[in-house]
């Protein structure tokens, strides 16, 4: 996982990120009450949000299959 977060994503699974964060049905609150700042441009920083959140959600599943798999190995459990 440590490499994968220092050389970045691959850019087939950031495209499938990308499209994943388009399926927004609302926008947070703190950007619905934005007054001067157009509906397209809440969208689309929705979008950026999401796509954050995923990626995010992505690397701490990740993050805990290590540290089950690292457990798993110390403790002489399963099948390591």
């Amino acid at each position: 996982m440590r490499l994968l977060r220092k050389i970045g994503l691959p850019s087939w699974k950031r495209a499938e990120i990308r499209r994943m964060a388009r399926y927004s049905r609302q926008i947070d609150p703190d950007l619905a009450a934005l007054r001067s700042v157009s509906l397209s441009a809440m969208v689309r920083m929705q979008w950026q949000r999401n796509e954050r959140r995923i990626e995010q959600e992505m690397y701490d599943n990740y993050d805990m299959g290590d540290a089950r798999d690292e457990f798993m190995r110390r403790h002489n459990c399963g099948w390591f």
